[in-house]
């Protein structure tokens, strides 16, 4: 098969898809070069030589890659192969949960669907594991916090968020980590206005459960009352309540 002629560099500037095309190109490149997260991607001067194409070419197709979360520019030291985030995912997903408008219990819905789906399985491997002595003692410390809370009649928003964050950490999973943090965040800006009293005492019992069966080693139990704590959750979604996310 005849090799395909690469065309002119001119005619990749003003039409959309010849700049997906070098975008491909550049990305294909830099998988060929075995570059590992972190690495510096080669000079400018290289890439148009290896490309040919325009400076000016290059420099969007770069741009649009970093703003992919594919390279990242570090001021005075060059461009790099980025380390894998969620970060970018995550501001779009918030971004997207505050445009919500009419559609903010069903977006809130599938957001708790989806921590929840996640969750279930999670802590069952916690439950397995079993969690650190640090953990668990500061896990004690965020449930006791929110009934002190609850009594004053408080948000528990920032201890409900460091809780299932905590719950985790011993998993060493980052990526996982993000994800929840993300899904977290989007379902506190989706998240429609209750049409009924708090019920933040439950939702502390809740939270008190999933620690007593994480020391307990019992992954039934901890999904089990991850499943309860998310059900609370969709109540509240549809207005029956308001407890912690």
């Amino acid at each position: 098969m005849p090799a395909v002629e690469r065309e002119p560099n001119t005619s990749r500037r003003g039409f959309g898809g010849h700049a997906n095309s070098l975008r491909s190109e550049l990305t294909q490149l830099l998988l060929e070069l075995d570059l590992r997260p972190g690495d510096p991607i080669p000079s400018e001067n290289t890439l148009i030589e290896r490309l040919n194409v325009s400076r000016g070419s290059l420099r969007e197709a770069l741009k649009t890659l970093q703003a992919q979360g594919i390279l990242e520019a570090r001021h005075g030291s060059g461009t790099f192969v980025s380390r894998l985030s969620f970060e970018g995912f995550a501001d779009g997903l918030i971004f997207h949960s505050r445009l919500s408008g009419e559609g903010a219990v069903r977006t809130a819905t599938e957001l708790a669907d989806l921590r929840q789906i996640l969750e279930t399985e999670l802590i069952q491997r916690v439950a397995v594991n079993g969690a650190s002595e640090p953990v668990v003692v500061r896990l004690g410390q965020i449930v006791d916090e929110m009934g002190r809370r609850a009594e004053a009649d408080e948000s528990l928003d920032d201890l409900d968020r460091e809780f299932h964050a905590k719950l985790y950490s011993d998993l060493d999973l980052p990526l996982m980590g993000q994800l929840l943090e993300a899904f977290w965040l989007a379902l506190a800006w989706a998240k429609p206005m209750p049409a009924a009293s708090q019920d933040e005492t439950d939702a502390v019992e809740r939270h008190r459960a999933i620690v007593e069966a994480v020391v307990s080693r019992d992954p039934a139990a901890a999904a089990e009352a991850m499943r309860q704590h998310f059900a609370n959750t969709q109540r509240w979604i549809s207005g029956s309540g308001d407890p912690a996310l």
